[in-house]
């Protein structure tokens, strides 16, 4: 019988090291939101500047899309909140200028428009400048 319990117990001791699962899957540690935005915020900026480098307009739409991930992730309060806002007008706006499709331009002034008013206005300070360079910019040269 105890021979069947150390065979149990052999069975059950766990394998490999602390990041990997019984399976010897790689287990990844809980991150904190902090982390996650900033990993989604460089992980934009890493396909803008692809862009930039290879002209290819999908590292643009990549690009864009972290950025919004980055602050659907975010706290409303988050300080860097606006600054990535404004980070998302300026993509939006370089893909408008590449491709033409007024549907970007439309978007940069309904998210600019949608994101200052949602902020009170003890939130309208230097972080807000890149929405509102954005919005007036893009407003600019709307036909």
């Amino acid at each position: 019988m105890s021979e069947a319990i150390n065979d149990y117990a052999e069975d059950s001791k766990p394998t490999g090291s602390p990041n990997e699962s019984q399976t010897g899957e790689a287990v990844t540690p809980p991150r904190s939101q902090l982390e996650r935005v900033e990993e989604l915020q460089l992980k934009g900026y890493s396909y803008y500047k692809m862009f930039k480098i290879m002209k290819n307009i999908v590292f643009l739409a990549e690009a864009i899309d972290a950025c919004e991930e980055a602050v659907s992730a975010m706290s409303h309060n988050d300080p860097s909140r606006g600054a990535t806002l404004g980070t998302i007008g300026q993509f939006l706006h370089t893909r408008f200028e590449e491709s033409g499709d007024l549907h970007d331009l439309e978007r940069v002034i309904t998210r600019c428009e949608e994101d200052l008013a949602a902020m009170s206005y003890s939130e309208h300070n230097h972080s807000t400048s890149g929405i509102q360079i954005n919005l007036s910019r893009s407003l600019y040269i709307r036909p």
